[in-house]
């Protein structure tokens, strides 16, 4: 028996906010963890016992963890991000730039990944006899991690060729396109591993459409190439691909954290760096909530409009 599409609907979106709380509750217990705290990191190793309880009861550290916790959980719940242990400004106020100048790394990274990406999966999947070949090559390239891929763009482009800047700083209040040549290499080193992953997922929607019965019948009426590929193949695709642009959002979160610390981009990646290594925990958890909220909004936009192209989706 299958489940009530609107029961599957309402499970998915209620399940929303419970994942973006679990994903801040988890980051508060990691940086909680980890050795050190702000106090600590503040006046060094070799500051007295006296000084470090004095520092942690003026931020609020003394306090238990989990109270620590609840509290944060309450002003989240209401709205509020806390504030920075460290500088004492408003989490929001210490994010919002920063996600502007992410999110528009990640938009130029995602329009190279799907304008290379999907072309490439469709040539690959209307080719049987290069699907293993290209599958593989695929396979191998995607293995290659992010910043391996950023080291390499940096060594060439800045390094060895004097193309391109080896870091990707901005001015105060610069937006990266005032700067473009600042955005290359990050947009390289996180559309790369997209562009194949999208490839894949497009080459094997592609192959199972190419299968379907109306393909085949448009084909034997002679149809033209062109026409089948425009008009019978690709709208049976699109459905897939769109929940492909949802779960692409949670890469290129990653990649961002990663690459934005290695060419030193000003984003939201290189701000929670820096709030992990100072033990800033409001930030740092503020930042794991925010980017837990794009991935799960953009999951469920893309889903949400998955189900309305293809409603045979709507009870899965």
């Amino acid at each position: 028996m299958r489940p009530d599409p609107r029961t599957v609907l309402a499970a998915r979106i209620v399940w929303a906010p419970v994942s973006v709380l679990a994903a801040g509750c988890l980051a508060w217990c990691a940086v909680t963890l980890l050795p050190g705290d702000a106090a600590t990191n503040i006046l060094g190793p070799h500051a007295t016992a006296g000084r470090l309880a004095e520092l942690r009861a003026a931020m609020g550290l003394d306090r238990p963890a989990l109270e620590q916790m609840r509290h944060w959980l309450r002003g989240l719940l209401s709205g509020d991000l806390g504030t920075s242990i460290l500088t004492g400004q408003p989490v929001a106020d210490l994010i919002a730039p920063r996600l502007g100048a992410s999110a528009v790394l990640a938009g130029a990274a995602s329009a190279l990944a799907l304008g290379v990406g999907i072309p490439l999966g469709t040539m690959i999947g209307l080719r049987p006899r290069g699907r293993g070949i290209a599958g593989a090559v695929l396979l191998g390239i995607g293995a290659v991690p992010d910043f391996v891929v950023g080291s390499v763009a940096v060594g060439l482009l800045a390094v060895s060729w004097r193309l391109l800047p080896s870091l990707s700083r901005l001015q105060t209040g610069q937006w990266p396109w005032q700067r473009p040549e600042a955005m290359v290499i990050p947009v390289l080193a996180m559309a790369l591993p997209v562009i194949v992953w999208v490839a894949r997922y497009t080459a094997a929607v592609v192959e199972r459409q190419e299968r379907t019965a109306h393909v085949r019948a448009a084909r034997l009426m002679g149809v033209s190439e062109r026409r089948v590929l425009l008009h019978h193949l690709l709208p049976g695709a699109l459905a897939p691909l769109f929940q492909l642009f949802g779960w692409m959002a949670s890469g290129l979160v990653g990649s961002t954290v990663v690459v934005e610390q290695l060419v030193e981009f000003p984003g939201i990646g290189s701000l929670l760096g820096r709030a992990v290594s100072q033990r800033d925990t409001p930030v740092a958890v503020g930042i794991v909530t925010v980017l837990a909220a794009v991935i799960a909004v953009s999951v469920l936009v893309c889903d949400l409009a998955a189900r309305r192209l293809d409603p045979r989706l709507a009870s899965r």
